[in-house]
């Protein structure tokens, strides 16, 4: 039996922070009133993400190629009709929406009869694994109603339901920062993506457990069966969470390398093929802007001059003109990703108040102040560097996907990216330095956090509603 090699800080004489003992009371309330004031696909490439959970809901795994330059699927109709209804909305600040027009939205109803080719190239090549809860609140919605706005809104709400259930589960194993799990959890830009049918949502929820597993050295069968198949499905939904095998190894850094390795060569081997083979698939379906469908491909989330394979080569041998590009590109971008990661919600430039989101950055930098992270140096290196490694996998699996071969600039450093990144990067800086004011800011990170999630809910109100 591996012995934990945590503290008991925070277990004890500490009484758990409000935002932890109430964090599903939280999430739901917030969370389920974000996905109804939010109208349909209103959040990045949600109605692509909606499109591939309907596919995966009628057990179609794997996506459809037409006539060799279009890429997506047969769909009912009626999707793209209600999709039809709220895409106004999409990057344009001045348009509103009003009740009238949901009751109308609500008239629609599926027809089985009247199905059509849709395309939806950018989500098509996602794992179908992303999409289990969606698509189980898809069926189960059919089986009760064939209005398709209400099966959509029960699909949002099964995503919300599968993200709260991993980080309750999370918060419960994690034996120390605690608190500040659950403030990057309940962050309003991380819930305005939680309660909507984003294919990032589970893999979030996994990260956080995965994390958590990790570090609180449990070592029951169950549990390391249960952390195993986590991993193998947060490297098949993001390949740019592949370098979480290293967490593997977190309890074990003490231990001589003939202990070490094969302790994480298992996770490693399972992890990296289930990225590459996924990733593979995905190579060879993708279809980029230039050979996609001329009359269609403006409509698409696809840019002009992608080509992921002569990226990649530009990649391997042009790695420090890629390093300065992505340098670069990221001080460039480093105050609308700070803000994007904390207090923003839909497609355009739509972010809490400035003071708001400050405070938030200082509630985080706080919290893990508060309390020590009960790790050792090598452990608290291994996680930022597995932190760092995501990074970089991102930077090249954006700079293939989204940008010309060759670009000076590495664009789309949006924060929600990062959100299952972040707590790596904040467990291994964690620290206690202001454990003698902890009480005090315990209540403080409670107090913003329900600020800012009431912020966010007026916020999402004011710009949509009419």
């Amino acid at each position: 039996m591996l012995q934990t090699f945590t503290t008991k800080i925070g277990k004890a004489k500490h009484h758990p922070p409000m935002i932890v003992r109430n964090f599903v009371f939280i999430a739901l309330f917030f969370g389920s009133l974000l996905a109804f004031l939010t109208p349909p696909f209103q959040s990045p490439d949600e109605y692509n993400h909606f499109y591939r959970a309907w596919q995966v809901s009628e057990g179609k795994l794997t996506p459809e190629i037409k006539d060799g330059n279009r890429l997506g699927g047969e769909l009912p109709a009626a999707l793209d009709s209600l999709t039809k209804q709220f895409i106004y909305l999409k990057n344009n600040p001045a348009a509103r929406l009003y009740f009238s027009q949901i009751g109308a939205a609500y008239d629609l109803r599926i027809d089985e009869s009247e199905r059509r080719f849709t395309d939806f190239p950018n989500t098509a090549i996602y794992a179908p694994t992303a999409y289990v809860p969606q698509a189980t609140g898809i069926v189960l919605g059919r089986l009760l109603t064939d209005r398709l706005l209400l099966i959509f809104y029960i699909a949002r709400l099964f995503n919300l339901l599968c993200w709260i259930a991993l980080i309750a589960s999370a918060l419960r194993l994690i034996p120390f920062q605690k608190q500040g799990l659950a403030f990057l959890a309940l962050l309003p830009s991380s819930l305005a993506i939680a309660c909507t049918l984003n294919a990032d949502v589970s893999s979030n929820g996994l990260a956080f457990w995965l994390i958590a597993w990790a570090v609180s050295g449990t070592s029951t069968r169950r549990k390391e069966g249960a952390a195993l198949a986590s991993g193998m499905l947060l490297s098949v939904n993001k390949l740019i969470l592949a370098p979480f095998f290293a967490l593997f190894a977190l309890p074990l850094l003490h231990e001589r390398w003939n202990k070490l390795l094969p302790r994480v060569a298992v996770p490693l081997l399972l992890m990296l093929a289930g990225a590459l083979v996924w990733g593979r698939l995905a190579d060879r379906w993708f279809v980029p802007y230039d050979q996609y469908a001329p009359e269609l491909r403006d409509g698409q989330t696809l840019n002009p001059g992608v080509d992921p394979e002569r990226q990649l080569s530009y990649v391997l041998h042009h790695p420090f003109e890629f390093a300065g590009v992505a340098a670069r590109s990221f001080l460039d971008s480093a105050p609308s990703t700070a803000a994007h990661f904390v207090g923003k919600f839909g497609w355009e430039k739509n972010y809490l108040p400035g003071w708001c989101m400050a405070l938030l950055w200082l509630g985080l930098l706080a919290v893990f102040c508060t309390e020590s992270a009960g790790l050792r140096r090598r452990q608290s290196t291994l996680l930022m560097a597995a932190g760092l490694a995501s990074v970089l996998l991102w930077a090249i699996t954006m700079y293939a996907l989204w940008c010309p071969v060759g670009a000076t600039v590495l664009g789309n450093w949006q924060g929600r990216y990062f959100i299952p990144i972040v707590p790596l990067l904040c467990l291994g800086f964690g620290n206690a330095l202001l454990t003698p004011w902890r009480k005090t800011l315990d209540r403080v990170a409670g107090a913003v956090i329900l600020l800012s999630n009431i912020a966010m809910l007026y916020a999402v109100f004011a710009r949509y509603w009419g």
